[in-house]
């Protein structure tokens, strides 16, 4: 694994674990649910990029629910949490 991997793995892990102590984020059986799914991906070395396509629409639904506030955590989240270039959804 390369350096640049193990670091965003990394920030990913911390970023999950500061989102989870987060006593309305932890609250919230979807986004904590997903979080944790996220956390151990990222634990087992791999984070699936699938997972960004049910990130976005949690941290949104979380985000209207939460009087239009997004935790910090959340937002760097989604930003590491990349769909790789090529790559296209259907």
């Amino acid at each position: 694994m390369d350096i640049k991997k193990k670091e965003a793995l990394e920030k990913i892990i911390q970023l999950t674990n500061n989102a989870l102590a987060n006593p309305q984020i932890y609250s919230d059986k979807n986004l904590n649910d997903l979080l944790l799914r996220i956390r151990k991906e990222a634990l087992s070395g791999e984070v699936f990029y699938d997972l960004k396509k049910e990130l976005q629409p949690t941290i949104s639904g979380f985000t209207l629910r939460n009087n239009f506030q997004t935790p910090s955590e959340l937002l760097e989240l989604l930003t590491l949490i990349q769909t790789p270039k090529g790559w296209s959804g259907f």
